[in-house]
């Protein structure tokens, strides 16, 4: 073991060594103790050199790392107790160094004296505390043993400097693990963001699609209206009258339906009465008569041939609120058929019966859908995409959506049959209205 104090051109070759390391600018702060350590025994000579770091959840100093020349000399455990500590940490706290000359005079036969050092191979020690900013987080300690040796001015100065890098070191390892922290945040916080905004836009999007779906039916009762007063004007007849002002209910009927129509999607949360409460008997032929009135200029528009047959029976009632069966069903579905068609198609409509169910069958004879698109009608849940008429029309991609949901409402459902363009049936669409009849509520009662 040297018995001579190092010069200063060691102490600070010892500080360039550590300062340059990899481990010191990555904030590698064990392997940067364990370089500190190793390389502080060699250099100045000491028989120990340690670094403990403050656990304050265990309470305890915990060492991270130590080198000791002489095998078996000292204490091999890995936790000092804070309380057993409190003597060196007591004073360090008041003179950010502390060199001891004697380590009994500070220990006597105190329990960290016998437990933790051997005093017969202990000279001299020094302590620096490690700071990261304000906070204490650790401590450096150097042992040498031989005969007692006060430490030198250099050597308490270069223990000082070295708890400084050790310090910048914890602080950069806080730091990396700070942003570390902080990107996977961010991450999360963007993909949140990512998410919540993709959300609005769809909200944005189902309600500007809800307003289109109001407006397009508000639009067909005001033309219906403008070609009336045109009528009038030119032939100067009155009884004309009458169909502008069954248009005009219409668009007052429409308007009641407004608020039902936007808060479809939730129906169920907001109604408060019984599924059945707001039913009553409707005559099917007279809502099938105003939705042909509703959309009469538009299948006129394409030249279409709207044929009735003689099974839609007059006298025929079903289960329904009246507004939504006619907008949001019949006329849905009837304006789904007339979209699709093509100029100057035919336009079939009939009535079945299956038991206590009543059928109102829709067919028509545009191109047809596939197996997946039926599918994809009868079961999304969520906004369908909307495809382009035979004329370009537009839609919302809500209106088969808003079909089902009042069907179910009425205890009925919808059903469809589709055919690709083949020989022997030609190719179109049939979708049936499937609704309980006035029959099947008197027996249920």
């Amino acid at each position: 073991m040297p018995s001579s104090t190092p010069d200063s051109g060691s102490h600070f070759d010892l500080f360039q060594q550590l300062s340059l390391s990899v481990e010191f600018y990555s904030g590698d702060f064990d392997a940067f103790a364990a370089k500190l350590c190793a390389s502080t025994s060699t250099t100045l000579g000491v028989l120990r050199a340690r670094v403990w770091t403050i656990d304050t959840d265990l309470r305890v100093l915990k060492r991270v790392c130590g080198n000791c020349q002489i095998p078996q000399v000292g204490c091999q455990e890995e936790f000092l107790p804070l309380g057993l500590a409190q003597p060196v940490l007591s004073q360090l706290l008041q003179s950010r160094s502390l060199v001891v000359s004697d380590v009994a005079q500070l220990f006597g036969q105190s329990e960290i004296y016998r437990s933790y050092f051997q005093p017969n191979q202990v000279g001299a020690i020094i302590y620096s505390m490690i700071h990261c900013g304000p906070e204490i987080v650790g401590v450096l300690g150097l042992e040498h043993s031989g005969a007692p040796r006060e430490w030198t001015e250099a050597e308490t100065y270069l223990t000082g400097v070295l708890a400084d890098l050790l310090g910048n070191t914890y602080a950069l390892r806080e730091r990396n693990r700070l942003l570390s922290s902080l990107e996977k945040q961010n991450k999360i916080l963007e993909e949140r963001v990512k998410t919540r905004t993709q959300d609005l836009q769809d909200v944005l999007e189902n309600q500007k699609a809800l307003l289109r779906g109001i407006c397009h039916d508000i639009a067909n009762s005001v033309n219906v209206i403008t070609a009336t007063c045109e009528l009038i004007h030119r032939r100067g007849d009155m009884r004309f009258i009458g169909k502008a002002q069954t248009a005009a209910d219409m668009i007052k009927n429409m308007l009641q339906q407004t608020r039902a129509f936007c808060l479809f999607t939730d129906w169920g949360q907001k109604q408060a009465e019984d599924q059945h409460s707001f039913q009553q008997p409707l005559h099917l032929a007279d809502i099938l008569d105003k939705a042909l009135f509703v959309l009469g200029d538009k299948a006129r528009m394409k030249g279409l041939e709207v044929v009735i047959d003689p099974s839609v029976c007059r006298e025929t009632q079903v289960l329904g609120e009246p507004l939504t069966l006619l907008h949001s069903v019949v006329c849905n579905i009837l304006s789904n058929a007339i979209k699709f068609s093509p100029q100057y198609a035919t336009l079939e409509i009939k009535q079945v019966q299956n038991e206590d169910m009543i059928g109102l069958v829709v067919r028509d004879y545009g191109d047809g859908m596939s197996p997946e698109k039926i599918s994809d009608l009868l079961n999304s849940q969520t906004r369908i995409q909307s495809e382009e008429g035979t004329f370009s029309e537009s839609g919302t991609g809500y209106g088969i959506i808003q079909v089902r949901h009042y069907l179910k409402k009425f205890g009925g459902e919808l059903g469809i049959c589709s055919w690709k363009q083949n020989v022997e049936t030609k190719s179109g669409t049939e979708m049936t209205i499937w609704l309980r009849s006035k029959d099947h509520k008197q027996a249920a009662a």
